[in-house]
């Protein structure tokens, strides 16, 4: 799905499509990507995974993606949707006793802010949780 997606989004930019066309086509992958993770019957003894996008960050699929992933891979993965704020994150990973966490940065409103956040996120997660982040944005932020 991430070269349809890609796609999607550079057809978006180019003017080529609309963004009712974009939000149509994000619709079926939400739709598809829930139907792949509801599929799966994961153990109740699998590590757990909790998967965000951070503060500033709405664009939820590849979260979504990775949600996707890692349930097929066997994780259990604790999803919690797009802009959730650092400190939000690190709880769930607390509560869930969380092998990992994995992030995705697209297209966030601001990178300082968003870089500020995994910052706090790792410093706010044991040091046995992994902290993953994903997404176009990631490379840039240094």
């Amino acid at each position: 799905m991430t070269p349809l997606l890609r796609t999607i989004g550079t057809s978006w930019h180019a003017g080529e499509i609309g963004i009712a066309h974009e939000h149509a086509a994000s619709a079926v992958v939400r739709r598809t990507l829930g139907w792949l993770v509801d599929a799966v019957e994961v153990s109740d003894d699998a590590p757990r995974v909790v998967v965000a996008c951070p503060s500033g960050e709405r664009h939820e699929l590849g979260a979504m993606l990775a949600t996707a992933a890692g349930t097929h891979a066997g994780w259990r993965v604790i999803y919690l949707g797009a802009d959730v704020p650092s400190a939000q994150i690190a709880a769930a990973a607390l509560h869930h006793d969380a092998a990992a966490v994995g992030v995705s940065i697209v297209a966030p409103e601001d990178a300082a802010t968003a870089r500020s956040e995994l910052v706090a996120l790792r410093k706010a997660l044991p040091t046995r949780t992994a902290l993953l982040a994903g997404g176009a944005a990631v490379p840039s932020m240094g």
